[in-house]
């Protein structure tokens, strides 16, 4: 059940929601409200990458914004601010990823 929440959250397509349990339905729906939980106060989206976090996924990583982006929606509802160019930022990975996918980041050592 961990795994479908991880892979789908509450949206479970209706051939797997059909054969879960009254009992599993409940326990997903409490599990979910727990997760939602820490990913609030983590920051962390924990249903990116569909595994568990590892240590290294608590740290902060370092980017370099390569443009004036703006304001970025952050993964705790917070607003991650990106003014100027080449400032740096620590982040947490999913978020440095991300950034980095998009083009707006590149990873930086220091």
């Amino acid at each position: 059940i961990r795994w479908l929440w991880r892979r789908h959250g509450l949206g479970l397509p209706p051939a797997l929601r059909q054969r879960l349990s009254p009992e599993e339905q409940t326990f997903l729906q409490g599990y979910d409200r727990i997760m939602s939980e820490y990913i609030a106060e983590t920051q962390m989206n924990l249903r990116m990458d569909y595994v568990p976090p590892t240590p290294s996924s608590f740290q902060q990583h370092h980017v370099r914004n390569k443009q004036v982006a703006g304001t970025l929606p952050g993964e705790s509802g917070q607003d991650l601010r990106l003014p100027e160019p080449e400032n740096l930022y620590a982040v947490y990975r999913s978020t440095a990823r991300e950034l980095v996918g998009q083009g707006v980041a590149y990873p930086a050592t220091s």
